[in-house]
């Protein structure tokens, strides 16, 4: 095995993967000689990043769990800031952590979970930046309530069942897949719940409808129309009470 360190050069890029955001400041690159169950040899590539956390020395550590091309970036050293288009889009990469809410709820985190990603944003001093309302004159207004509409479709099937909004188009993100029918309200209440702790900073009103056919851009929908517009119903109600 053979290890190659390539400093790289500032301004820095913040990272993400694994629910954990670092700052890299180098690759590691790692070959391995392979030889494979018919006898040929070969060579193996692997480059992990190497990060430093606030409060972490210079040198940073090794995600050697992680590959570069795996990571995603989220924003340079030099302007620490993250658009909510750019913010949903970290929420789409996939996690198998768990966060657990007690009396049996335990929400998946990352895509379900905003407020997990919103906190590592905050430890990292990087800022969340919401869509600006402007006034007649083009200026920003400050303290203006942002109203988010967000078109939730639903589906199922294989023994599925699938809540979403689409990633492209929706300002807020939500992604539901379980095998439990009740189970797709639990989990869009965790998210809601999740967006308005990631979001409380900010004077925002969430309201949900139903998605209708025309809007899909793949496949059909066969979830019960009547129990998705239930379902909205509750979300609607429970984002008003809090």
């Amino acid at each position: 095995m053979q290890t190659h360190l390539l400093p790289l050069q500032p301004p820095y890029n913040y990272i993400y993967h694994g629910d954990i955001i670092g700052k890299q400041i180098a690759t590691l690159v790692v070959t391995v000689d392979k030889t494979d169950s018919e006898g040929k040899y070969g060579i193996e590539t692997h480059s992990h990043p190497v990060v430093v956390y606030n409060g972490q020395t210079a040198e940073g550590v090794v995600w050697d769990k992680s590959e570069v091309m795996d990571c995603r970036t989220v924003c340079s050293e030099a302007d620490k800031r993250v658009t909510l288009s750019h913010f949903n889009d970290l929420l789409a990469l996939t996690s198998d952590a768990t966060v657990d809410y007690g009396n049996g709820v335990v929400c998946p985190v990352t895509s379900s979970n905003p407020n997990y990603l919103r906190s590592a944003l905050r430890s990292a001093g990087i800022a969340l930046e919401l869509p600006r309302e402007m006034n007649y004159y083009g200026m920003d207004q400050e303290g203006t309530v942002k109203n988010f509409k967000i078109k939730l479709f639903f589906d199922n099937g294989d023994g599925k069942y699938y809540a979403w909004s689409q990633l492209n188009g929706s300002p807020l993100y939500f992604n539901v897949e379980t095998t439990e029918r009740g189970e797709v309200l639990n989990q869009l209440r965790c998210q809601l719940y999740d967006w308005q702790m990631a979001l409380e900073e900010f004077n925002v009103n969430i309201e949900f409808e139903v998605g209708s056919q025309e809007d899909v851009i793949d496949g059909c929908i066969e979830f019960d129309e009547d129990e998705a517009k239930s379902i909205v119903e509750t979300l609607n109600k429970e984002a008003k009470q809090r």
